[in-house]
């Protein structure tokens, strides 16, 4: 078990707030919960009595719940903050803040500000290791309204590894954190031979598997595993803020993680990252 650690990341820019980021300790593994601080601006409005952080799960699994974070003391930078918690670090959040009167009645809220999942983050947080992944091949090809995804690389594995228990995870996404691409290969979803050194995940005939996942193999050659992904993605845009930056698999507890995809966006939308 290791001890929790601390990581900050900015959402974003709010209309009224003008700013609002989350500071989070996670614990491994890397399903366990985190807590989230929320700063905003104070409004100016003599009116206001206290604020409200609405927080909202991206999965569908609840309603929007609100936290009534009072009047908190401001920091010397002049912030305000709250603490929402426990979280999931699986699960995507948006957060909004909205001020009340002493009457009750809540103001215009701010917009979302979304905090995406992360799959695996730096070691020692939410997995047990991450592994550099090392990128053969990165390339996204247009077809119809569709794209094609194919990517080789390979990692060092530190801990067992079987595919065919675990599952694996498979994320891409943009350099902005937005999520581009994600599936997930269940435990049973997978062929292995005698040795259990190759791995192959089983779609159904001609139709692809989760979340488009057609091509799955795992090699393990000693201390090192090759991987190969094949799937039919959504094409993802012609704009260097869009262009796939990050590369995860995981294992379990195991991460393997190529997190600065070099990449060329073509005006068809062909992308090829090294």
């Amino acid at each position: 078990m290791t001890l929790p650690t601390a990581s900050s990341r900015w959402l974003g820019v709010l209309p009224w707030v003008v700013f609002c980021f989350a500071l989070f300790a996670r614990t491994a593994p890397a399903r366990d919960g985190f807590m989230a601080r929320v700063r905003w601006l104070p409004s100016a409005s003599p009116e206001i009595a206290g604020y409200l952080v609405h927080l909202r799960r991206l999965d569908g699994g609840q309603d929007t719940v609100a936290q009534d974070a009072g009047l908190p003391p401001s920091a010397t930078d002049g912030t305000e903050s709250t603490i929402l918690g426990p979280l999931d670090a699986g699960i995507d959040y948006a957060f909004s803040v909205g001020g009340y009167t002493g009457a009750g009645l809540e103001g215009p809220r701010s917009n979302e500000i979304i905090l995406w999942a992360q799959l695996c983050c730096a070691e020692g947080e939410c997995a047990s290791s991450v592994q550099p992944l090392g990128v053969s091949a990165f390339a996204v090809r247009r077809t119809r309204a569709r794209g094609r995804l194919v990517a080789r690389g390979a990692y060092r594995v530190e801990q067992a590894f079987d595919p065919a228990a675990s599952g694996i995870r498979v994320e891409v996404r943009a350099a902005d954190g937005t999520p581009l691409y994600r599936a997930h290969a269940g435990a049973g979803a997978f062929r292995a031979n005698r040795a259990r050194t190759l791995f192959r995940y089983r779609s159904t005939g001609r139709r692809s598997g989760a979340n488009g996942l057609r091509r799955l193999i795992l090699r393990r050659d000693g201390d090192t595993v090759e991987v190969v992904v094949g799937a039919r993605v959504p094409p993802f845009a012609a704009a260097g803020a869009e262009a796939p930056a990050a590369w995860t698999l995981q294992l379990g507890d195991e991460c393997a993680a190529a997190r600065s995809l070099a990449c060329r966006v073509a005006a068809s939308g062909r992308v090829r990252c090294e």
